[in-house]
């Protein structure tokens, strides 16, 4: 399962140091038990939401562990920032294992997408939101190299999003 965390963050002042606190966080969370690989992206066309944390985990009881809540899952341990954070966390069937993002190549978003979605040379998974804000309840995926990301950059409804960092992934437990 995927699970994504979109945030927009309105305090420029402060912005470093929450992009610091949330990649040092990516860590953390990747100690719970279910979650397995964390990557944090940035968008480069205009979206809502500039920054989406995206994870792989194995089941919605993640969020209902006691590891989970033990580390602040759920918006306790960004407490700090939370006057200058709007986000949206949905839960997504359709693809179980995140790809990674590296430097040669982007996630294309498209909410609520025509079927299917056509764009040269990228091949779209279908996503399908089961808990949590469950918004959008449908998106479509892709990972695709920066050069064929280009089409998407001007497409209506389409975010493209650039890696952060890299992928991390948890380690033996």
């Amino acid at each position: 399962m995927i699970y994504m965390v979109e945030i927009r963050f309105s305090s420029p002042e402060h912005e470093d140091e929450w992009n610091a606190w949330y990649s040092a966080h990516l860590h953390t969370l990747l100690s719970v038990t279910g979650i397995e690989t964390a990557q944090r992206l940035e968008a480069i066309t205009p979206a809502e939401r500039r920054y989406i944390a995206i994870y792989t985990i194995a089941s919605e009881a993640v969020f209902t562990s006691a590891a989970y809540a033990g580390i602040g899952g759920g918006g306790i341990a960004s407490a700090k920032w939370k006057a200058w954070i709007s986000r949206r966390r949905t839960l997504f069937s359709g693809v179980d294992t995140v790809p990674e993002i590296t430097d040669a190549h982007c996630l294309i978003l498209a909410d609520d997408p025509p079927e299917p979605v056509d764009l040269p040379g990228v091949l779209f998974a279908p996503l399908y939101a089961v808990a949590l804000d469950k918004s959008p309840a449908r998106r479509s995926m892709a990972v695709a190299r920066r050069e064929d990301a280009q089409a998407a950059m001007t497409r209506p409804g389409m975010v493209v999003y650039q890696a952060r960092g890299p992928r991390q992934v948890a380690g033996p437990r």
